[in-house]
């Protein structure tokens, strides 16, 4: 299978914030996966994979925040997310998965058993493109000011490590599929799809003094 490249002419908005509707659906087009998705960090009126609800895919919402017939209210972390995962009864074949926590995601993508077909995550698109930094790993986090998440170069070792291309960001936003997926990942260069924080382009200067912590993969 091929995935089109360059995926830019495919964002568009339905449910999502940026675009990511339309960057999932060239993406589930492409490779076909399972229809079934798990988004936690999510909004029951704007989040990633709504759409996917809509168009009738199965699926798990979970939200720190949120308690709705749609999404279940769980503050999801590292040590209990594959637990709740074999709770809510997904598959291992999970076809999308959505992660936006705002702040652990990579930590959380780390402790991830399963290997979704496609992984749209956020990041931290204020910390250069080419240094790998995270905020580190804390169960209660919360954000102050620019200081949290993940770098997108952090996310694309840990996402190589897990056996994920990066094929799309937006700034806010890393789309990876599975390598084994696809024929194409070497059209995906980094330094081409890799974009900041789109307006404004605000970039933290030294990441480590701000208290940031070198990723590995």
């Amino acid at each position: 299978m091929i995935i089109p490249y360059p995926l830019d002419l495919f964002a568009g908005r339905v449910f999502s914030q940026f675009g990511e509707d339309g960057i999932i659906n060239a993406l589930v087009h492409a490779v076909q996966p399972p229809k079934y998705f798990v988004e936690f960090g999510c909004h029951p009126k704007e989040c990633n994979c709504l759409v996917l609800d809509t168009f009738g895919w199965n699926g798990l919402f979970m939200d720190a925040q949120h308690d709705t017939p749609l999404i279940h209210k769980e503050w999801v972390t590292t040590n209990n997310i594959n637990g709740l995962l074999d709770a809510y009864k997904v598959p291992q074949e999970v076809g999308v998965l959505s992660i936006d926590i705002d702040g652990e995601d990579i930590w959380v993508w780390q402790a991830i058993e399963r290997q979704p077909w496609i992984v749209v995550i956020e990041y931290n698109g204020h910390l250069p493109m080419d240094q790998t930094v995270a905020w580190p790993h804390r169960d209660d986090f919360k954000i102050t000011g620019l200081n949290y998440g993940a770098s997108l170069k952090a996310l694309d070792a840990v996402g190589r490590k897990k056996g994920y291309a990066l094929v799309y960001s937006n700034g806010v936003n890393a789309f990876f599929v599975r390598r084994d997926l696809f024929s194409n990942a070497g059209d995906f260069v980094y330094d081409a799809v890799c974009r900041p924080w789109p307006d404004p382009p605000t970039i933290i200067g030294d990441p480590i003094k701000a208290g940031f912590e070198p990723v590995e993969g």
